[in-house]
């Protein structure tokens, strides 16, 4: 029985050393963490590799915005010219200009004369008579009573009528008339 206890106590004491001793191993890849000089998480040439696409990617997306606002600034500066251009109603004789658009301007026009006016215009005829000059797109808003005038029709006095555009609409007057105007216009 002696025998027995020996090779009992062998068996038990390698075991126990090899189960030591894998379990070692299989720790002591532990101790070297993450980002030691052994394990680095990741390398030098890895970062640098990614900060230079970064860079790219960066400087890409710059010059790509910088052309996008060099090409706005084109289109600024020519919608300005137009904006300049349709402020005053082309092809037109003896051109007037409403000195404020927050202001009315008292304005005599004689018999016979045409009163083209510009975008965003109001006016309020006083005295005398005309007729409306509509465009395609609608003609004289008559925000008095709410009804839009069309060509030809008689202007009534002292009701307030705006034009939301400038495309030509406005007045033929057919005796001399005193009005109140506000925004652009042009009497020929």
């Amino acid at each position: 029985m002696n025998k027995i206890k020996p090779k009992k106590s062998l068996a038990i004491c390698l075991s126990t050393i090899a189960l030591a001793g894998s379990f070692f191993v299989i720790s002591g890849s532990g101790f070297m963490g993450p980002g030691s000089d052994d394990d680095p998480i990741v390398t030098l040439s890895y970062v640098e590799k990614r900060i230079e696409q970064i860079k790219y990617y960066i400087n890409q997306n710059i010059e790509t915005i910088n052309n996008e606002t060099m090409g706005l600034k084109t289109r600024v500066k020519e919608l300005e010219g137009q904006s300049n251009k349709s402020n005053l109603i082309p092809n037109e004789s003896n051109i007037s200009v409403a000195a404020s658009p927050s202001k009315f301007e008292v304005v005599a026009i004689e018999a016979g004369q045409i009163l083209k006016l510009g975008e965003s215009s109001e006016v309020i005829w006083r005295s005398g008579k005309a007729t409306a000059i509509a465009s395609e797109n609608g003609g004289l808003l008559d925000v008095t009573i709410g009804k839009d005038i069309k060509t030809g029709e008689e202007i009534p006095l002292h009701h307030l009528l705006i034009i939301p555009r400038n495309d030509g609409r406005g007045m033929t007057v057919t005796a001399k008339s005193f009005v109140m105007i506000k925004g652009t216009y042009a009497i020929q």
